[in-house]
């Protein structure tokens, strides 16, 4: 009999429409033989044929069942595994998941240190009038202030970089030149100052 298979379909789908196909073959066979009157030699022959095609029918009958619980242990296996591999990804999803809060956070321990740097900048403005050297003083604290989030935001993006974490690694770089570009205008005042005092 004719078997139609839709391309794509998996052995489980086949083998159920197979077993399907061959079960109305059997039942159209062996009511063929059951309809047939008995009335006449060619008759005879008629459901003898019938009988003899139902019973090949059957046993490929049985020969389907098995492809089918072939089939279906086949994907319980495959379930099996995709369920396992599922497990893992989930595992890693969390891990990358809590990598990502934790680099995250020193992200914005670094924004927050360099938002009260430019505070602090914003404040040395009220010492106009004070004595050189005590802005100076001033200075020097931002700029080693400054260099600690310039470093920090260089190894964050370094880390970054090395574990594919893309837009944290560009948040990095442009917090870097940001405190970067601030820097160098606070040393360009800083010495400026200092040689005013020389």
């Amino acid at each position: 009999m004719n078997k139609t298979h839709k391309a794509g379909e998996s052995p489980l789908q086949k083998a159920v429409q197979a077993l399907d196909e061959e079960l109305t073959n059997f039942d159209a066979l062996a009511q063929s033989a059951q309809r047939t009157p008995l009335t006449s030699e060619r008759n005879l022959e008629k459901a003898a044929q019938a009988i003899n095609q139902a019973a090949e029918s059957q046993q490929r009958v049985h020969g389907h069942i098995q492809a089918l619980i072939d089939a279906i242990s086949a994907a319980r296996q495959q379930h099996d595994i995709t369920a396992e591999t599922l497990v893992k990804t989930r595992d890693e999803v969390q891990a990358r998941g809590e990598r990502f809060q934790e680099q995250l956070g020193k992200f914005a321990a670094l924004g927050k240190e360099a938002a009260e740097i430019s505070s602090h900048v914003r404040q040395l403005g009220e010492l106009k009038g004070k004595p050189n050297g005590e802005v100076v003083a001033q200075l020097a604290d931002v700029q080693a202030r400054m260099a600690q989030v310039v470093d920090g935001a260089t190894a964050l993006e370094k880390e970054a970089d090395a574990e594919a974490m893309e837009d944290l690694a560009r948040n990095c770089d442009s917090l870097r030149q940001q405190v970067q570009s601030a820097l160098n205008k606070v040393s360009l005042l800083r010495e400026k100052l200092s040689s005013t005092m020389s």
